[in-house]
């Protein structure tokens, strides 16, 4: 699934204007604020234009394929078929093991049982007739219900009771469980109509059945958005850098245009890139769009 548009909002808010008198008008104070907040969340020390230039420079030499399940055929089969052999055989080693373990815990079972079948005269794998079997012995029924200082008759009914509290308990589990994951998807179901404004091709299902990282952000209680972008945090951040460049660009030519003005010399050094201090995982929804708006500023952001 290819995640490759990147919507950007629009740019920041204009600075208010003061006079002579020393005194911050709001605009102002909410550009100190901004600032604020971006040194809170950029490193601005951190120098990497080298390995951010390479970075641009692919997303911009990129191109969308038009058939995902024609090219991933053509890579399973050419390039990549060794590694994806290689995959396929991995898993399905792990499934075979798992298979042979419970087969094994099986086995122990049934030789625990054997005991009884042979005790009942049960041919063996008949759960229902040792079952039946267990229930008419008198003699151990009444070694346990004198255990417990009732009659054979009460004990049995007092096992009859147990079991099906048990069997209910089991069932309100397994419905409260129900319920719960019914909850979260539908919960998950509504932030991805909300991220689709923002990415249009996203899609949940594909996304959870073919991206293992997305999930796993996703079940720590990450949300729909803050795990999607984690999980593909370059591609995004390849995305807007490309698209930041061709508005940089167009807006550059713009200006000389209007204004007569020269391009700046080539020799001349740009700003450093912005380091992201915080861990991927822990950016908020106002840290990524902090984020876009530096990049679409024409600035390289990293991590």
């Amino acid at each position: 699934m290819t995640y490759r548009d990147f919507y950007l909002f629009d740019g920041e808010g204009g600075e208010g204007t003061s006079g002579n008198t020393g005194v911050a008008t709001s605009g102002e104070e909410g550009t100190a604020l901004e600032e604020k907040k971006d040194d809170d969340l950029f490193d601005d020390s951190y120098d990497d234009s080298e390995e951010a230039d390479d970075e641009s420079s692919e997303g911009e030499n990129a191109d969308e394929p038009k058939d995902l399940s024609a090219e991933f055929e053509e890579l399973i089969k050419g390039k990549y078929k060794d590694l994806y052999d290689a995959r396929v055989k991995d898993t399905l080693s792990k499934r075979f093991k798992n298979a042979e373990a419970d087969r094994s815990r099986l086995g122990e079972y049934e030789d625990a049982l054997f005991v009884l079948y042979d005790k009942y005269d049960i041919e063996p794998g008949n759960l229902n007739g040792l079952k039946e079997a267990i229930a008419k012995d008198g003699e151990l029924l009444e070694e346990r219900a004198e255990r417990e200082g009732l009659s054979v008759e009460q004990y049995k009914y007092q096992k009859k009771l147990e079991a099906e509290n048990r069997r209910l308990e089991a069932e309100q589990r397994k419905r409260a469980a129900k319920e719960q994951a019914d909850a979260l998807y539908e919960q998950w179901e509504s932030e991805s109509a909300e991220l689709r404004n923002v990415y249009p091709h996203f899609n949940l299902k594909k996304e959870a059945s073919e991206n293992p990282e997305f999930m796993s952000y996703l079940e720590s209680g990450m949300s729909v958005r803050k795990a999607f972008e984690a999980a593909h945090i370059q591609e995004l951040i390849s995305g807007a850098i490309q698209m930041a460049t061709k508005e940089t660009r167009k807006n550059t030519i713009d200006t000389v245009r209007a204004r007569g003005l020269r391009p700046r010399e080539n020799g001349m050094q740009s700003k450093a890139p912005l380091k992201v201090k915080k861990n991927i995982s822990n950016l908020s929804n106002e840290d990524m769009d902090r984020i876009n708006k530096r990049v679409a500023r024409g600035e390289t952001v990293t991590f």
